[in-house]
C-alpha cells in the first residue's frame, strides 16, 4: 500500500545536504520505501511457490523474490559534482576532539571472572558474553578474534565508536548498547575461567582461548539485552527491519561508520520496558572522525544506510518469506544491477542539488517536457533500470507454481510486479499538482500541416481492418505510404464523443507540433507529408478495395494483451455507408514496414527504454498522446536499410496540444510515468512468466560465474 503524500524520484541527493543531521524519515514529502509496507508477492502466499522459489534459490544462490520491496530509496545517484570529493561532515560535530575516553574497569571485571559463569549472549554470536559484575548482570565482549590480523586496532575502533556515542547520547535512543567502561585481562585467569570443568563455559569461548597467544585481551563491558537473538529469517519482520535501520541512523548521527553492516552484527531483544529493541553490537571495523576521517563522508554514510536497507529488504524479508538461509556463495541483493547507468541524451544537463524535496522534484520533474528527463546528468536513478537475467534461472516447476498461485488470487496480480523496482516518476502528493498546471514558458503554436493537391493514389493493402479509422498502404507518385482516412462528420464510433472531422483536426495539430519540434525527424513518430481532401472517385476507390479485399477474408480475431483496453468490433464495415461520400479528408503519413505493435512476446528492456525516450519527445513537442496504454499505438520498427531499430508512437487522433486544449505539465508526467509502469511493471514482469524460454536447470556455481 502506497502512503497518501509521497514521491518515487530519488531524494538521494536532497538527503546528502544534511544527512546525518537530518533524519531521512522527516522529509516532506516523505521518501517511498524508506518503510516498506508489508507486501508479499502473493497474498495468499501458497506452500508450493515457498517450496518451489527455495527449492530455487538453494540451486542458484538467488531467492527470486529479492526484488518485492520495491526500490532502495537511499542509493546515492548523486556523490556528488563530478571530479569533485563527497561533501564531508560540519565541522562543528565532526570535529575530533574533546572525545572523553571510557572508563577502566578492569579490576572489577578480573573479580567477577574469579566468581561469575559466562554464557553466550545468544546462538552465532561467539565474542560476547553474559556476565555478573557487581550484582550486575553485564555484557563483555572479548577481543580474541583478529580483524585483519590485529587484535588490537579492531579494539580501538569499537572502543572509538562507544566513546562517540557516550558524547552523542547514542545510548539513550536504544539503537546500542550502553557500554560502562573497557577492560584490560590476563589471559591466564581468563583461561582459567574458560577451562574449568565445574563452570557451564561455552566451547566456543574455550576454542578461543587456547590458541591466543597473548598475555592480555581486551573487553569491552555493556549492558544486558534480555531474550538477545542475532537478526535472522526467523526473526526479522517489517517492523525490526525499520526500527533496525533507524538505528543505524542513530549510530550515523555520532559521525560512526559502522563498517560492516550484517544480520550478525544486530541483536533482537527485549528493553527495559519489555518491548521489542534492535541494536548494533559490532563496530570492530567501524570508522571515527578520530581514526579514519577520509571515510566518514557524508556519502559515505548515506552508502552505509543504502546497504543497511538493501540488507533488511532486500535481503533478510525476502529470504524469510521462503525460509531461505544463504551461504557464502549467495548472491548478493546490494550487487544486483549496480554500476549500471544509461547514458544521458543530448543536449546533457548537469544536475545540481536542491535543498528540500519539494525543490528537487519541481527542478528534475517539473521542468518538463522544456528539459527531457533523460538528458540529466547524473541520470534519474531507475528511470532506466538495470537489465535483469535472473530469469535465466526460472525451473519449470517455480513458474507452475507461480501461475497457480495467481489463480487462486482473486486480484490475478503477477507476482514479478515490482521486479524492475519502482517507477521514479510517481507522484503521489496532491499540493504538486498546482506546480503542474503552471503554464509552458516557451509554448509557440507551429506551423500547419500543408494540404497536398489531389493526385492518383493506388491501394495496396487495407491495415488494421478493425481500427477505428481506415489505413491504407498506397502509392503516391512512385512513394509507399501510409493513407489515413477521416471519413465524414458523423461518429464513427458509438462510444466516441468526438466526431470522425474532429479527430482529423486533432491528429492533424497533434502533427503540425511534432513536425515543428523534430519528433518525425528523429524516428519516433512517422513523418507526416501533409493530408488531402478526398475527392468522390478517391472514396468509391477506396469502398470499392474494401469490399473487393478484407470483406471478402473472415474477420481476424485479434489477440487481446492482458493489459490493453482496445476491443475490436466484430465485423468490418465500408468507410462510406450507402456510399454516401460526405466530406472527408486524409493523412499523408510515412509508411513502416518491417513494424510491430509492442506487446508482452516482443519487448525488452532495450525496447522499453526506446519507448519512453520517444515518448519523452513527443512530449517535448507538447504533445499529450491520450491513447499511449493501447500498446498498438507503440510500435517496433525493426532494421531496414540500415537504419537501426526503433520505437515509433502512431495514432494521434485522441491526443491534446496547447493549441486547443488545456495540457497541464502533470498530464504529462502522468502519461510517461504511466508508459514506465506499463513496460516494466506489468508487460516485462508478464514477459517473465508467460514468454520465458525455460533454461536448463542450473547449479549454483552456474548461475553465479554468468552473472
Amino acid at each position: 500500500m502506497m502512503p497518501d503524500s509521497a514521491c518515487c524520484i530519488n531524494l538521494s541527493s536532497v538527503v546528502l545536504e544534511t544527512y546525518p543531521d537530518s533524519s531521512p524519515w522527516d522529509l516532506d514529502p516523505p521518501l517511498f520505501a524508506a518503510v516498506p509496507d508489508g507486501y508479499a508477492p502473493c497474498n495468499p502466499f501458497p506452500q508450493r511457490l515457498k517450496d518451489a522459489a527455495l527449492e530455487q534459490a538453494r540451486r542458484t544462490g538467488l531467492n527470486p523474490f529479492y526484488f518485492m520491496c520495491w526500490t532502495n530509496p537511499f542509493v546515492l545517484d548523486y556523490p556528488g559534482p563530478r571530479g569533485t570529493p563527497s561533501p564531508v561532515l560540519s565541522c562543528e560535530k565532526f570535529s575530533a576532539h574533546t572525545t572523553a575516553p571510557l572508563p577502566d574497569i578492569s579490576e572489577a571485571i578480573t573479580r567477577a571472572l574469579d566468581t561469575s559463569t559466562i554464557e553466550p549472549v545468544a546462538n552465532g554470536v561467539d565474542s560476547m558474553y553474559r556476565i555478573c559484575v557487581d550484582g550486575e548482570t553485564r555484557i563483555l565482549k572479548l577481543f580474541l578474534k583478529p580483524i585483519a590480523g590485529n587484535f588490537e586496532a579492531s579494539f580501538k575502533k569499537e572502543a572509538a565508536a562507544h566513546a562517540r556515542f557516550s558524547r552523542f547520547g547514542t545510548w539513550n535512543s536504544s539503537a546500542v548498547l550502553q557500554c560502562h567502561g573497557v577492560a584490560t585481562l590476563d589471559i591466564e585467569p581468563l583461561k582459567c575461567v574458560a577451562m574449568r570443568p565445574s563452570v557451564s563455559s561455552p566451547a566456543c569461548l574455550r576454542n578461543l582461548v587456547v590458541v591466543y597467544n597473548s598475555r592480555t585481551v581486551h573487553g569491552l563491558v555493556f549492558d544486558d539485552l534480555g531474550g538477545a537473538e542475532v537478526l535472522s529469517i526467523n526473526n526479522v519482520t517489517y517492523p525490526v527491519a525499520d526500527k533496525a535501520l533507524r538505528a543505524l541512523h542513530e549510530i550515523h548521527n555520532a559521525y560512526v561508520l559502522q563498517g560492516a553492516p550484517t544480520s550478525r552484527s544486530i541483536l533482537v531483544g527485549k528493553g527495559d520496558s519489555d518491548e521489542e529493541r534492535v541494536v548494533w553490537v559490532d563496530f570492530s571495523m567501524s570508522s571515527c572522525p578520530e581514526n579514519d576521517a577520509n571515510n566518514v563522508t557524508r556519502a559515505g554514510l548515506l552508502d552505509e544506510l543504502a546497504r543497511g536497507w538493501s540488507l533488511l529488504y532486500a535481503r533478510l524479508i525476502p529470504d524469510s518469506l521462503i525460509g531461505y538461509e544463504p551461504d557464502e556463495n549467495s548472491v548478493d541483493p546490494w550487487q544486483l544491477g549496480r554500476g549500471f547507468s544509461a547514458s544521458p541524451l543530448p543536449p546533457i544537463r548537469p544536475r545540481t542539488p536542491q535543498s528540500t524535496p519539494k525543490d528537487e522534484v519541481l527542478a528534475r520533474l517539473f521542468s518538463y517536457p522544456e528539459i527531457n528527463l533523460f538528458s540529466w546528468d547524473p541520470p534519474l536513478h531507475n528511470l532506466t533500470p538495470a537489465p535483469k537475467d535472473d530469469d535465466k534461472f526460472d525451473s519449470t516447476e517455480f513458474l507452475l507454481a507461480v501461475k497457480a498461485a495467481m489463480s487462486t488470487n482473486l486480484s490475478r496480480r503477477n507476482p514479478f510486479l515490482k521486479w524492475y523496482g519502482t517507477c521514479p516518476l510517481s507522484i503521489l502528493t496532491p499540493s504538486f499538482f498546482a506546480e503542474g498546471a503552471k503554464p509552458f514558458s516557451s509554448y509557440q503554436k507551429p506551423p500547419p500541416i500543408a494540404q497536398l493537391p489531389t493526385t492518383p493514389v493506388t491501394f495496396l493493402e487495407h491495415i488494421c481492418p478493425t481500427g477505428n479509422r481506415a489505413l491504407f498502404r498506397v502509392l503516391i507518385d512512385g512513394q509507399q505510404r501510409l493513407l489515413k482516412i477521416f471519413s465524414s462528420a458523423v461518429k464513427q464510433d458509438n462510444d466516441d464523443d468526438k466526431t470522425s472531422k474532429e479527430r482529423f483536426d486533432i491528429e492533424l495539430s497533434a502533427y503540425s507540433h511534432l513536425m515543428h519540434s523534430g519528433a518525425g525527424a528523429i524516428g519516433v513518430v512517422p513523418m507526416c507529408y501533409g493530408w488531402m481532401e478526398l475527392s468522390t472517385q478517391l472514396a468509391r476507390d477506396a469502398n470499392r478495395f474494401i469490399r473487393d479485399t478484407t470483406l471478402k477474408q473472415p474477420v481476424p480475431q485479434e489477440p487481446l494483451d492482458y493489459y490493453s483496453t482496445y476491443r475490436p468490433p466484430t465485423m468490418v464495415s465500408p468507410i462510406f455507408d450507402d456510399e454516401d461520400f460526405s466530406p472527408a479528408a486524409a493523412l499523408v503519413l510515412e509508411y513502416l514496414p518491417k513494424s510491430e505493435p509492442l506487446a508482452n512476446g516482443n519487448i525488452t528492456p532495450r525496447r522499453a527504454d526506446m519507448a519512453l525516450k520517444a515518448l519523452s519527445f513527443v512530449h517535448g513537442a507538447y504533445v499529450r498522446h491520450g491513447d499511449m496504454l493501447n500498446s498498438r499505438n507503440i510500435l517496433v520498427v525493426h532494421e531496414d536499410q540500415g537504419r537501426p531499430e526503433r520505437v515509433v508512437f502512431v495514432d494521434f487522433d485522441h491526443a491534446a496540444d496547447p493549441s486547443w486544449d488545456d495540457v497541464p505539465r502533470i498530464s504529462l508526467l502522468n502519461e510517461i510515468s504511466s508508459l514506465w509502469v506499463l513496460s516494466y511493471n506489468y508487460m516485462l514482469s508478464q514477459n517473465r512468466l508467460f514468454c520465458n524460454p525455460i533454461c536448463p536447470p542450473q547449479t549454483k556455481n552456474k548461475a553465479l560465474t554468468t552473472r
